[in-house]
């Protein structure tokens, strides 16, 4: 085997390591920022308005249109900044925090498996029912609009869908699929 010239030396594992490491940070870094997901959120958005969803047969999904029998609809095109939203976790105890607070998945509305994302300031609540999560990590959802009318769909949840808000007690942080209801008071 020839010897490598003087001029070319090796370079040496741990710097390998550390650049590979480095690069692992500023991915990381990227894909968790903030600005990022907001171009991301713009971008799905533009493309879902200009390309239909296509959605397995087991989702169960039906149009707006159906109306909640025990409701009566508000005035409101959008929920007044003084709202309340009252969280009902699958066990524990009724939380309620300053609607402004509210987020999923840093966002102010849900995303859910059609394709819609939906505002909180159009909702009057929700309510998941998750019969199989621990097998498929999604729930069934219904949320119930401020002019009574219902939406059904599904909502896929990954390791960071976690519903977020400030109580009096400090900060709530529930994952979606530990979240049975959410009312919003006005």
């Amino acid at each position: 085997m020839p010897k490598r010239p003087a001029s070319q030396k090796k370079i040496p594992i741990e710097l390998w390591v550390a650049l590979i490491g480095l690069v692992g940070v500023v991915i990381t870094a990227l894909l968790g920022s903030p600005i990022l997901l907001d171009l991301l959120q713009r971008a799905s958005a533009s493309a879902t308005s200009s390309v239909q969803v296509q959605v397995p047969a087991t989702q169960k999904i039906e149009t707006p249109g159906a109306v909640s029998p025990d409701c009566v609809p508000s005035n409101l095109s959008e929920l007044p900044t003084e709202t309340t939203a009252l969280i009902e976790p699958l066990e524990g105890s009724l939380s309620r925090a300053p609607f402004a607070t509210l987020r999923y998945e840093y966002q102010t509305g849900l995303r859910l498996a059609s394709g819609m994302t939906v505002d909180f300031r159009k909702m009057r609540s929700f309510e998941l029912s998750n019969p199989g999560f621990t097998t498929d990590f999604a729930a069934d959802i219904e949320i119930v609009f401020l002019d009574c009318t219902i939406h059904k769909d599904r909502i896929q949840s990954g390791s960071d869908s976690l519903l977020t808000a400030e109580t009096k007690m400090g900060q709530l942080e529930l994952h979606i699929l530990e979240v049975k209801r959410v009312d919003f008071e006005w």
